[in-house]
């Protein structure tokens, strides 16, 4: 462990060796005393939730990012999540039930937007586009077409001729398999499945720690298609 990081956050215990340091390095990570893990989860968790993180630069917490819109909010999740025994699905309980998710995205105050016109006090509800993955799932849904199928190799859906994929994309042999959910679709870093292409799915070969979202015309052209 980095001496500097070592000594910020109190940890003691010398590592054990070149072969140990892996497991030094978790338990410094997920100690109470650590300043960042709990803290960059709880932000992940919320931005998923709300759109919107916490801290608005997910990836970096040092001081070229942004500073936190509600710092005791962040502080108080944080300890919350390591009090629950790190449980992501008691985070995400925690959130959904909570008044500022029930939130209606249709209520309009004037003295709020005045003071706040880009919501970060979240006294409203953002609205959101669906994600890449999640429309192609709509559209299956409403269609009668989804596969709710569990678990599994990854699926290659067969795609037009114009959408050119490389020879590592082999169509699944079972058509049934082409309209599983979105999560299951192959991802390879040097093609991207088209229709997440157009949807704003982010680059594979590069950390990404946030969704553009943008309303441009071949998307309109896709669903036309």
């Amino acid at each position: 462990l980095p001496s500097v990081l070592r000594e910020a956050t109190g940890w003691k215990i010398p590592l054990p060796g070149h072969y140990g340091s892996r497991k030094a390095l978790a338990l410094w990570l997920t100690s109470t005393n650590h300043p960042l893990t709990a803290r960059v989860m709880v932000n992940r968790l919320w931005y998923w939730h709300f759109g919107r993180p916490i801290v608005g630069t997910p990836n970096d917490f040092g001081s070229m990012g942004e500073a936190p819109t509600h710092p005791e909010l962040l502080d108080w999740l944080a300890v919350e999540f390591m009090r629950s025994g790190w449980s992501l699905k008691k985070m995400h309980k925690l959130m959904v039930l909570s008044s500022v998710y029930q939130m209606d995205s249709r209520f309009a105050s004037e003295a709020n937007a005045r003071r706040d016109p880009e919501n970060r006090l979240l006294w409203r509800m953002n609205r959101r586009r669906l994600e890449a993955e999640a429309l192609w799932d709509s559209l299956h849904f409403a269609a009668g077409t989804l596969n709710l199928k569990m678990g599994g190799r990854p699926v290659a859906p067969r795609l037009d001729g114009d959408e050119q994929p490389p020879p590592s994309w082999v169509v699944s042999a079972d058509p049934a398999e082409h309209s599983r959910r979105g999560i299951y679709i192959l991802v390879r870093r040097n093609f991207r499945f088209p229709m997440f292409d157009v949807f704003d799915s982010p680059i594979n070969a590069v950390s990404a720690p946030s969704r553009d979202v943008t309303t441009v015309a071949p998307q309109a052209l896709w669903l036309l298609n």
